[in-house]
């Protein structure tokens, strides 16, 4: 499970973590990228600090925002 403030995305069987912290007096909240080669849409896959997840299908080639 991801650390507070942390999520995991699963995003056709690649996971990435990522956190808005990265260090002291730091912080990070760049966007994911996944590589789907020629697919249509796919399962993306939040797996929250807390263990709780969420999940979507959503066409490929678009920036998405997901919160809680």
């Amino acid at each position: 499970m991801p650390g507070r403030g942390a999520a995991r995305v699963r995003v056709d069987g690649q996971w990435r973590e990522t956190s808005t912290t990265a260090g002291y007096a730091s912080s990070n909240a760049g966007p994911l990228h996944f590589g789907v080669a020629s697919k249509v849409d796919v399962e993306v896959e939040v797996v929250w600090f807390d263990g709780r997840s969420t999940r979507m299908r959503t066409p490929v080639g678009r920036r998405i925002t997901v919160s809680r």
